[in-house]
């Protein structure tokens, strides 16, 4: 038998010269899924019959009652659907559900949400939330995610997201500090209480939950390794512990010369603390932490940098552009998959969309460099 598919649901036997359409009539109450397959001697009659049973099964969606909401369906969504995730995406799609889909959507049923009541969502999150295109499109991917679900729980018979466009991200601009600017941050740091967050952000590009996280058990300076393996974030109010967030984000990272008096100072000034406080001291084992060895909750590392800038003067960004600081360094002297790598990221593609310009830095210096070697040849010939 050869049968090929021609349309959707309906395929070809060019053998028996028959039309087969598959008709799917959905679940039954065991939640088996109940289908039948038609044949038809010619393909007009199969789209026909395949037109008519989707009618139907439209008509008898539309009769069922209309009581699931995008609250009642969402708030399962959350619940079960995305049971396993991290605890730190489900809080963002919990406030995103809570506070923005459903004050929006309201009691409107699923059913009767279409491409429209979308488009209107997005322009009133732009409007009266001022919420950014990168933001939107967090919503545009949740609401995607729903109405995939409500299809295929058969609450819907077409999600209204399928022929959405998706809001085009904006650009992404770094905020970052030139090696000038670095030598100046290091002087600034020099005692304070982020001294330790500041080096590692800048020479190892680690997020502000690794830093957060990391013990003196994964920092083997013998051997000049680091082992990025836990992290400490935030959901909301809550510190959240656990492993790294993929597994690309657990590697291992070769401690350079410049970072080592840090953390062999850091060290000391640990071993000095545990004397000095005896049983008071949490030997919990973190490498950025209070004197007493409890470690710092992740937003309040975002709060003392901020003011470390603003009493020394320096240029304000963000303790994450730390990070951004050290791969836009390092791409212009490293290549991409080596950085890619050392910052965790899961695709190089990733790396080169935040790094973009650097690269084009790295590709203009490279002709440059080649039309210098050449004028330098040719001057020398004439002499």
């Amino acid at each position: 038998m050869s049968r090929k598919v021609i349309e959707r649901n309906i395929a070809y036997d060019d053998e028996k010269m028959l039309y087969y359409v598959n008709m799917d009539y959905g679940k039954d109450w065991q939640g088996n899924r109940v289908k039948t397959t038609k044949t038809f001697k010619t393909k007009k009659e199969a789209v026909m019959a395949m037109k008519v049973f989707e009618a139907d099964k439209a008509r008898r969606l539309l009769a069922t009652p209309a009581g699931e909401t995008i609250e009642s369906f969402g708030q399962y969504w959350l619940t079960f659907e995305k049971a396993d995730i991290r605890i730190t995406t489900k809080y963002a799609y919990s406030v995103t559900l809570n506070n923005h889909i459903i004050p929006y959507f309201k009691e409107k049923p699923l059913q009767k949400i279409g491409k429209e009541d979308i488009y209107k969502y997005f322009a009133y999150l732009k409007e009266n939330k001022n919420l950014s295109q990168n933001t939107i499109r967090k919503h545009y991917d949740m609401l995607c995610g729903i109405f995939t679900s409500a299809v295929q729980a058969e609450r819907i018979f077409i999600s209204p997201m399928k022929t959405v466009r998706a809001p085009r991200p904006e650009p992404f601009e770094n905020q970052i500090y030139n090696p000038r600017q670095i030598l100046e941050l290091f002087k600034a740091a020099d005692g304070d209480r982020t001294e330790v967050a500041v080096h590692l952000a800048v020479y190892l590009g680690l997020r502000r939950g690794e830093i957060c996280g990391l013990r003196w058990d994964n920092v083997d300076l013998e051997a000049r390794a680091v082992y990025i393996v836990d992290s400490r974030t935030m959901a909301g109010a809550a510190v959240v512990d656990g492993p790294v967030k993929t597994d690309s984000s657990e590697r291992r990272l070769k401690i350079p010369d410049g970072l080592v008096p840090t953390l062999e100072g850091a060290q000391a000034r640990r071993d000095a603390d545990k004397r000095e406080l005896g049983r008071r001291y949490s030997n919990l084992g973190y490498v950025f932490c209070y004197r007493n060895g409890k470690p710092y909750r992740p937003n309040y590392l975002s709060a003392l940098f901020s003011q470390m800038l603003e009493r020394n003067g320096l240029p304000h960004i963000r303790f994450h552009d730390l990070r951004h600081t050290h791969g836009s360094i390092a791409i212009l002297g490293a290549p991409l998959y080596d950085v890619s790598k050392s910052l965790g990221h899961s695709r190089q593609e990733l790396t080169q969309r935040i790094y973009l310009k650097e690269i084009e830095n790295v590709k203009s210096a490279a002709v440059d460099s080649v039309d210098n070697a050449l004028r330098t040849a040719m001057s020398s010939s004439y002499l």
